[in-house]
């Protein structure tokens, strides 16, 4: 059975998809939903069902939380 929960901006996800695999940062745009990665900006719809807009992903924290998920680059 699948969980589902809501995914809110500023929320840590981690999708893993082999090559495609990726953490980011949930940030909201007026076209919508994306993750801020690394290294990209990828829109909810390259990860999440077209109809039902469920992702194969997991809620690890939120940046208020949990910074210490996010690699720092200094």
């Amino acid at each position: 059975k699948i969980k589902t929960v809501k995914v809110y901006e500023d929320d840590i996800i981690e999708h893993l998809d082999g090559d495609y695999s990726f953490t980011g940062i949930v940030k909201y745009s007026p076209f919508g939903l994306f993750v801020k990665t690394d290294e990209d900006n990828i829109s909810l719809e390259h990860f999440a069902d077209d109809t039902s807009c469920i992702a194969d992903c997991k809620v690890i924290g939120n940046i208020y939380e949990n910074v210490d998920l996010l690699e720092v680059e200094e």
